[in-house]
């Protein structure tokens, strides 16, 4: 988790690939917008990014306690393409069969990627 003491220290600058659901927080047990994302953490002096350190995916950031998970963006990718490529070929093999659409969707869902799941749905229609 990123630290700041008198504005140096490091943050999280920028998001990409945005993904949000309504859930409980494992954290804080409350109803809240869970967001997923890729970022960037950097070296900040008076909270100005300085010196861009390390990408993440942050994985169910609580809108109230803020308190999330998070993977090396290289690593998640890597396990997200394991994952759901030998998926997406099924997909491709057989197009009108909803059990492979159906996996390529749960299996998506569970890495997070909503929008893309949302997508693969919209496909299989």
């Amino acid at each position: 988790m990123p630290y700041t003491l008198n504005g140096i220290g490091t943050r999280y600058y920028g998001r990409r690939n945005v993904s949000q659901a309504n859930g409980n927080c494992e954290h804080c047990r409350r109803w809240s917008s869970l967001s997923s994302y890729d970022t960037r953490e950097c070296f900040c002096v008076m909270f100005i990014p300085v010196i861009p350190l390390r990408r993440f995916r942050i994985q169910n950031d609580c809108g109230i306690c803020r308190k999330h998970y998070r993977m090396p963006l290289a690593d998640f990718q890597e396990r997200l393409q394991a994952t759901v490529d030998p998926l997406r070929i099924a997909v491709r093999r057989t197009p009108r069969q909803p059990e492979a659409h159906l996996a390529l969707v749960k299996a998506l869902i569970s890495f997070g990627v909503l929008v893309e799941a949302e997508q693969a749905a919209a496909e299989a229609l």
